[in-house]
């Protein structure tokens, strides 16, 4: 259940960030950081970003889709690419 909650609140650190239109270096580095923060494994974090940027075409397109970024977050295939990070 902790890994859920920490996804959710993953999801919702991007809604809150910003960026200019198309995916970025700078918008795939702040969905690294987020992933960072949130102690996301890389591989899992990666998976995400691919499946997001096939999906959108702009970071800010996918930040205005909560439903659709939840299940790119919650997807069986990114949650088994990688496990959350324990201290």
């Amino acid at each position: 259940m902790k890994k859920y909650s920490q996804l959710s609140l993953l999801a919702l650190t991007f809604v809150g960030m910003t960026s200019c239109g198309g995916w970025s270096e700078k918008g795939e580095q702040q969905f690294h950081e987020a992933c960072d923060k949130m102690k996301i494994e890389r591989g899992q974090c990666d998976c995400m970003m691919d499946k997001a940027k096939s999906q959108f075409s702009s970071f800010d397109e996918m930040k205005n889709d909560q439903k659709a970024m939840a299940e790119i977050i919650l997807s069986e295939e990114c949650i088994t690419a990688g496990e959350i990070k324990t201290k």
